[in-house]
């Protein structure tokens, strides 16, 4: 009976362990960073360097290129996480 039961909540432990593994895995594919920035930013650094973030991270980027002014507001107003622009680095 002892080994019964040792059995079963050996079972249910590793169970538990695989679910919370599946559950993080998933959930940090679908992370997305909502990146502002101004054109000058963009054609100096390119897509590469957001593409090689995804892929060493695995969390993917919501690229938004306009004006410095809007690459802030956007950010300001929460449609954005961080910005760039030739007037430095913003983040929440």
């Amino acid at each position: 009976m002892k080994k019964m039961a040792t059995t079963s909540i050996a079972a249910v432990l590793i169970f538990l362990t695989a679910a919370v593994t599946l559950y993080h895995t998933e959930a940090r594919s679908e992370e997305i960073l909502r990146y502002s920035c101004s054109a000058q930013i963009y054609e100096a650094f390119g897509q590469e360097r957001l593409d090689a973030f995804t892929k060493e991270t695995g969390i993917k980027v919501d690229l938004f290129v306009s004006s410095s002014g809007s690459a802030l507001y956007r950010l300001m107003n929460g449609f954005s996480d961080i910005a760039r622009s030739g007037r430095g680095n913003f983040g929440y």
